[in-house]
């Protein structure tokens, strides 16, 4: 899985005539994660499913989807996606891997987690169910 994120990334990279370097870490790790990078995009992903791509400042966004995957919520709310991936998935947060890069600009951030949503197709983006829990 890692390959084919790696692959997407760079192809998608190279679409939008970016530079960027990729990294990877594990998400009970987030704290690895510089908290320089305000315009970060990242994969979550385990056993060999792409659960999340996302875009902000890396390490605090990590946060919130530890207590999403886990289902234990102190700041973060609930969304569909990942409503659905508890419920028919037994992902652990110990499981998930994390592929970040810093984009520098919030545009490019924007071009590249739109990009690798629509390639990607992660199981817990909101996007890919169109609604919201209420």
């Amino acid at each position: 899985m890692k390959e084919k994120i790696i692959n997407t990334v760079v192809r998608t990279a190279a679409f939008f005539n970016l530079e960027l370097d990729m990294y990877s870490i594990t998400l009970s790790n987030r704290m690895n994660v510089p908290s320089s990078i305000k315009n970060g995009v990242y994969v979550i992903e385990s056993k060999d499913k792409i659960v999340y791509v996302g875009k902000g400042t890396v390490r605090d966004r990590l946060k919130t989807h530890i207590e999403k995957i886990s289902g234990k919520f102190h700041a973060a709310k609930d969304t569909t996606g990942f409503k659905i991936l508890r419920e028919t998935t037994n992902i652990t947060v110990d499981e998930c891997n994390v592929h970040y890069m810093d984009c520098k600009t919030e545009i490019d951030a924007t071009a590249m987690e739109g990009a690798l949503m629509k390639k990607l197709m992660p199981l817990a983006n909101n996007e890919t169910y169109k609604t919201e829990l209420v």
